[in-house]
C-alpha cells in the first residue's frame, strides 16, 4: 500500500503539490514536488523568488486557480497576483499565506503560516523552521513553537511542546543539538513535554491549549505538571468533562458517567505528569 502526502488550498482546487511517503520515514514529511498543471514559486517579502534552502511565501498557479472570491474583489485582488513569470497575458498567482522551502530534491517542505511570525530580540522568525529542527531530532515526534511572555531581555521567549517518541530525549542533548542547528536566537528558552498535543473538532493544534498547562520549571526545561486533582482524590484532567469525552459522548450517545474514551488524544488528558 502507498502513502500519499498531498498539498493545496481549495482556490488551487484542493490539491497542489504531493509526494509518496517512504516507509518507515521519521521527521517532518515533504510536501513533495509541484503536480502536473501547477506551478509552484517561493516569494520573499519583496516578491522575488528565493533559492534552494530559503524559506518564501508559497504563490499558486496553473489551470487549477480559482477565479476569485465570490463578492469580495479586495481581497481577490490581495491574495491573486499577477504572475510575473509567465508568457501568457492574464495568468495569476494564488497566495497561500504558506512558508515553504525547496530541498536540493526539488520537493517542499511546509514549515507553518506566515501570521505565525514572530519577532524575538529584534529577529524575525518563523517558528515552522525550529518546528521542523526539532522532528528532525532523535526521539521527537511532534513539535509545537510559539513565542509566551517575557524573557530575559524583557521581550517574548520562545517556547517548545514537545510529544517524543518513545523515551523524553535528554534535554541537554536537545538544546546542544539545536544550537548545532539553528542561530542562538531560534533556540527555545523553554521545552515542554507533553503525551500528545491537543486538537481542536477539526483536528487541528489547539495552540490556545497548548499554552493553559502548567508547566514545572527545572533548569530552562519545562515538565507538564501533574493535573489538578478534586477533594475526593479523583483526577480532574481525566474527567468526563474533557473536551473530547464530550464529543465522543455527543455523537455516540454515551452516558455522562462514561469516562475519557482516549486519554492519550484528549486535551484534557494529554499532560505527562512530571
Amino acid at each position: 500500500m502507498r502513502v500519499l502526502n498531498l498539498y493545496g488550498p481549495t482556490e488551487d482546487t484542493t490539491y497542489s503539490t504531493g509526494a509518496v511517503m517512504p516507509r518507515g520515514e521519521r521527521g517532518a514529511p515533504t510536501i513533495g514536488r509541484p503536480l502536473p498543471g501547477t506551478r509552484a514559486f517561493l516569494l520573499d517579502r519583496s516578491g522575488h523568488r528565493v533559492p534552494p534552502g530559503a524559506v518564501g511565501e508559497l504563490c499558486l498557479g496553473g489551470s487549477g486557480l480559482a477565479r476569485g472570491y465570490l463578492g469580495r474583489p479586495a481581497l481577490t485582488a490581495e491574495r491573486f497576483v499577477p504572475d510575473r513569470w509567465s508568457t501568457t497575458p492574464g495568468d495569476r498567482l494564488y497566495r497561500t499565506g504558506d512558508l515553504t522551502r525547496w530541498r536540493v530534491d526539488g520537493s517542499l517542505d511546509f514549515l507553518g503560516r506566515i501570521d505565525h511570525q514572530v519577532k524575538v530580540r529584534g529577529f524575525r522568525i518563523e517558528p515552522g523552521e525550529i518546528e521542523a529542527a526539532l522532528l528532525r531530532q532523535p526521539g521527537v515526534r511532534a513539535a509545537v513553537v510559539m513565542p509566551r511572555g517575557a524573557g530575559e531581555s524583557g521581550g517574548p521567549r520562545l517556547v517548545a511542546w514537545v510529544v517524543p517518541d518513545l523515551e523524553t530525549p535528554d534535554p541537554a542533548v536537545l538544546r546542544s543539538d539545536l544550537r548545532d542547528a539553528l542561530p542562538s536566537h531560534m533556540v527555545p528558552s523553554t521545552i515542554v513535554f507533553l503525551d500528545a498535543l491537543p486538537r481542536t473538532s477539526s483536528g487541528k493544534i489547539d495552540r490556545t491549549a497548548l499554552t493553559r498547562s502548567r508547566p514545572r520549571r527545572e533548569g530552562g526545561l519545562h515538565r507538564a505538571a501533574q493535573p489538578d486533582r478534586d477533594p475526593a482524590g479523583g483526577d480532574l484532567g481525566r474527567r468526563a468533562q474533557c473536551r473530547a469525552g464530550r464529543r465522543a459522548r455527543r455523537f455516540l450517545s454515551l452516558s455522562a458517567a462514561t469516562p475519557c474514551w482516549r486519554p492519550r488524544w484528549c486535551p484534557g488528558c494529554a499532560m505527562r505528569a512530571g
